[in-house]
């Protein structure tokens, strides 16, 4: 049996269980090491009549700085060589691949979602965001050239969980309901509700929840209220910012909970729930440059 190639600095496009690789599915080869592109920070500046300089309202509103998508272009050669197969002709090429990915990136993003990216280069983290393909390939060294597109939201995220239990001594949060007691091994009994504050999160942070024994037939559930000033119930009652947002478990992985990227809300209450004796688990993804 024919070893199948091996190619470096590719791209990886995952959403709902669907994966497209760029070397595995389409054998494309990177024109250079595959990056993306910083973040650059939303500024404000403001002219004052009569005063030298300007006024700096970049982070007037947040307190801390916020960010512009990631956006560029990643370039591909076609490896006419592998992807051809006379006998076969197993895969397209040149023009017909172009329009064959850019079909496939269409087809994956057309319910607007976005798709988890990830370099190999850059093992530890993924990236959300949209991709497409160029309408413009061209032919370089005799190998069709192809572009792909990114915008990419600013912050990336950890391949890992933060498993561990939350430290909040530096912040002398002892005693305080804005200190979550534990995130590991919280038993649920049969219709219990229990309730965390979480901390707010100037980057945003993502919750992943899971439980221990709960089953299809009998799920258990967590809800992420949030709020702007106070708890959910009174925020509501005054008339200010509140929504939750509810998972179920099993599935609750496939889509994580995000805190921390709508200024609207800065009061996170985690309620967890289920139909029969559970064991849970809360594990804080953190976000990244």
């Amino acid at each position: 049996m024919e070893k199948e190639p091996e190619m470096y600095h590719s791209i990886t496009f995952t959403k709902n269980g669907t994966r497209y690789n760029t070397w595995d599915d389409w054998r494309l080869i990177a024109a250079s090491a595959p990056v993306i592109a910083p973040p650059v920070e939303r500024t404000i500046q403001l002219n004052v009549p009569g005063r030298n300089g300007s006024v700096d309202l970049s982070q007037s509103l947040t307190g801390h700085p916020v960010f512009d998508v990631r956006e560029g272009t990643w370039y591909f050669y076609a490896d006419v060589d592998t992807l051809w197969d006379p006998d076969k002709a197993s895969r397209p090429v040149g023009h017909g691949l172009s329009r064959m990915i850019a079909e496939k990136l269409m087809e994956f993003f057309n319910d607007g979602m976005s798709a988890e990216v990830r370099l190999e280069d850059d093992p530890g983290f993924y990236y959300t965001g949209r991709v497409w393909m160029s309408d413009k390939p061209d032919v370089d060294k005799n190998h069709p050239k192809l572009a792909i597109n990114y915008r990419l939201y600013p912050y990336k995220f950890p391949e890992w969980s933060v498993e561990k239990d939350w430290v909040w001594d530096d912040f002398n949060f002892e005693g305080s309901p804005l200190a979550v007691p534990y995130l590991k091994n919280i038993e649920i009994k049969a219709e219990q509700k229990k309730a965390f504050f979480l901390p707010p999160s100037e980057k945003p942070a993502k919750i992943n929840v899971t439980a221990s024994g709960a089953t299809l037939f009998s799920p258990a559930k967590a809800v992420l209220r949030m709020s702007r000033l106070y708890p959910y119930d009174e925020a509501k009652a005054k008339g200010l910012p509140a929504e939750e947002i509810s998972r179920t478990i099993p599935g609750v992985s496939l889509f994580p909970m995000q805190i921390g990227s709508d200024l609207r809300y800065d009061v996170y209450e985690l309620i967890l729930s289920a139909a029969k004796d559970v064991v849970m688990n809360v594990s804080y993804e953190p976000a990244y440059f």
